[in-house]
């Protein structure tokens, strides 16, 4: 775990799941909110804090089925089939269709042979901002997170290879404090496992049950909970702190409600600034 606090920044880092879980699974501090056990399914999308836990480690098998259903909505199989990595055919000794003009004139190179060529094998850190306001329905955070997990497998199948953070970061308009709560969901070495993340990046409890809690558990001297609800951040004051504290760049999504968000073309072709090309 990183923790930094500097001014008014306070940033929390968890390097998985499992140090995440374990660091929310504590005592509440004395005199902190208990808003994470509150019971409102339509609001939280669980019906308490210990599913919502149960979830975050072990998937969401019910929202999984629903990002499917999102996901066919979108069409995102067509799109990944034009960002398939490149297949490049030449000549060679052995291959799998003859060349029949080559044999003919006694080629060695008498055989056609295929193989992928990747497109980049270059490293992206995403970090996945869950922070949207308290009217924002539990649908639209499925639905935001669906696109941007179509959007995850569009890089990574363009030949990127990602390390994919999920939290909440947010701004207090009441006392200008900036937390970041950071949990790293999949290294650049894994394969983007939708279910097993699932939960993380698309079901409403990983602010309104998971952020919850650390704010009630926070070793920090200050109540996080008290500086307001879904206060937006600005996109570039984040990416600021994390290069100047964690040393890399990141893109950074900021969840709205549905009606705000992006297209995916849109989003795609906005990571042309961040020197990432996908043709769609």
């Amino acid at each position: 775990m990183i923790e930094v606090k500097k001014g008014k920044d306070y940033l929390n880092l968890f390097e998985n799941i499992s140090e995440l879980s374990r660091y929310v699974n504590r005592e509440r501090k004395p005199g902190r909110c208990n808003s994470s056990d509150e019971e409102d399914y339509g609001f939280y999308g669980t019906k308490n804090f210990n599913e919502a836990l149960e979830l975050l480690k072990y998937g969401d098998e019910k929202l999984y089925e629903k990002v499917k259903e999102e996901r066919a909505k979108i069409k995102i199989d067509n799109l990944l089939g034009k960002a398939s990595n490149k297949r490049v055919y030449f000549n060679n000794v052995c291959g799998y269709i003859p060349n029949v003009p080559n044999y003919l004139i006694g080629s060695p190179l008498s055989m056609i042979d295929m193989k992928k060529v990747e497109s980049s094998q270059r490293i992206v850190n995403i970090f996945l901002n869950i922070r949207v306001c308290g009217g924002v329905d539990a649908n639209d955070v499925i639905k935001i997170g669906t696109k941007y997990l179509s959007v995850i497998d569009l890089i990574e199948k363009s030949g990127y290879r990602c390390n994919l953070y999920s939290g909440v970061a947010n701004a207090s308009g009441y006392t200008d404090r900036h937390s970041c709560l950071m949990t790293r969901i999949k290294t650049d070495r894994e394969p983007l496992n939708i279910k097993k993340i699932c939960f993380a990046v698309a079901n409403p409890s990983m602010q309104r049950r998971i952020k919850f809690r650390w704010q009630e558990v926070n070793d920090d001297s200050h109540d996080f909970s008290h500086d307001g609800y879904g206060g937006p951040e600005n996109q570039s004051y984040i990416e600021e702190l994390l290069e100047r504290e964690l040393g890399e760049k990141f893109i950074i999504w900021n969840y709205e409600s549905n009606n705000k968000s992006k297209p995916i073309e849109e989003i795609v072709k906005d990571l042309k600034n961040y020197g990432i090309n996908i043709n769609i």
